[in-house]
């Protein structure tokens, strides 16, 4: 019994990882850039990005934004310890705000 509640406690603690604010900021934003950037196709705008083209030509937008969020913000949590990586996140931050504003104003042209 008290192998399981020990077991149970760990688990719990894995759980509880404290992500800082800078790599939830940047998950939010991704998320945004993908809901903008959906409404923006459908106004017949064309993705910037090549990379991204692609994966939308493959029918995989969705599925690569979604993995790559995921991958800076698990390499963010590992490396978040870092000075440099929580500048980089810094900057990366004002940048993908940048984008979301870029979208925001894009799709009020469109209305």
């Amino acid at each position: 019994m008290m192998g399981g509640a020990a077991q149970g406690s760990r688990f719990t603690t894995l759980l509880a990882v404290e992500v800082p604010a800078p790599l939830i900021l940047y998950a939010l934003l991704g998320c945004l850039d993908l809901v903008f950037s959906k409404i923006a196709f459908s106004l017949g705008v064309n993705e910037g990005n090549p990379a991204m083209n692609v994966a939308l030509e493959l029918g995989l937008f969705e599925v690569s934004k979604a993995l790559l969020t995921i991958l800076v913000v698990a390499v963010g949590l590992v490396l978040w310890h870092l000075a440099y990586v929580r500048r980089i996140m810094l900057v990366t931050n004002i940048g993908m705000s940048a984008l979301v504003l870029f979208h925001i104003y894009g799709v009020s042209l469109h209305i």
